[in-house]
């Protein structure tokens, strides 16, 4: 099974962050309740699976008591399942979050099997849209608890909400029984509004997974609005795939290009409006 998530790159706003309370409810994963659904334990604030220890309590934390472990797990007539975590409010609609962040932190450690990846994805939202992500990963056994702080991409306003997402994948195939990880204390801080901002352009991003076997994401940014077309063309100049091809607003989008169907090779990806044209080359290897 494989799971394909957008790369972040490098946070875009820069200014001095004021320092403002952790939005993000049981952080450090110290209080627990029993899951009826599930039929396991959940940290509180939290939801997620916990069939077959895809998500359990662990004492081995990094501060505190508790901390979040989760692991791959077989299901389903003995398919292996990543471990998918994610932080939801009840009403599932994320959590509230009044400032600009600049750095998401935390603790791990990490059993990877097959270069299986750890990996944590942030979607900011405001009114509902989504406005900036970002995303940590790993794929390094580490028996030590690590710090990692990462910044987000393409956040321009003040989100009401914060979804987080964690799991483990494999950017080629499927994960591997055996890979787990440990997590503990992460936090999101940041400032209260947006300084120096760099303006937005009309851009298209590298692409995430690259290489990949089937699917991959594609992110671009616009800088007005206008008419967009975003398509794949193969190496004859030929149009295999078109993603976009609409009035779109000013902002960050993304696609997910399915190559399921194309065989394995070069690709160009093209980006085109009334303000220019902006490319990069992806590539499709065998699965």
């Amino acid at each position: 099974m494989k799971w394909v998530l957008a790369i972040v790159s490098s946070l875009l706003c820069a200014h001095a962050a004021a320092a403002q309370p952790n939005p993000i409810p049981n952080s450090s994963f110290e209080v627990w309740h029993y899951d009826t659904f599930w039929g396991g334990l959940l940290p509180d604030g939290w939801n997620g699976f916990t069939d077959n220890g895809l998500i359990t309590q662990s004492t081995d934390a990094h501060s505190g008591q508790f901390a979040l472990a989760g692991a791959v797990a077989t299901l389903l007539d003995s398919i292996e399942f990543p471990y998918v975590f994610y932080a939801l409010s009840d009403a599932n609609e994320g959590f509230p979050i009044n400032f600009q962040p600049v750095a998401f932190s935390g603790w791990y450690k990490l059993t990877s099997i097959g270069r299986d990846q750890l990996v944590i994805n942030l979607r900011f939202k405001k009114n509902g849209g989504l406005i900036g992500t970002c995303h940590f990963s790993d794929s390094i056994t580490t028996n030590t608890y690590k710090h990692f702080s990462v910044s987000p991409e393409l956040l321009f306003q003040v989100p009401d909400t914060v979804e987080i997402y964690v799991l483990m994948q494999n950017s080629v195939g499927k994960v591997h029984l055996g890979s787990n990880f440990v997590l503990d204390d992460i936090s999101l801080v940041g400032s209260s509004s947006v300084k120096n901002a760099s303006p937005l352009s009309f851009a298209i991003e590298e692409n995430y997974p690259d290489p990949f076997s089937a699917r991959t994401n594609i992110r671009y940014s616009l800088n007005t609005d206008g008419r967009v077309r975003l398509e794949v063309l193969d190496v004859t100049g030929r149009s295999v795939a078109l993603l976009a091809d609409d009035n779109e607003s000013e902002g960050e989008h993304e696609v997910t290009f399915d190559a399921d169907r194309l065989p394995a090779g070069p690709y160009l990806c093209r980006l085109t409006s009334s303000n220019g044209g902006s490319s990069i080359r992806i590539l499709q290897i065998a699965h």
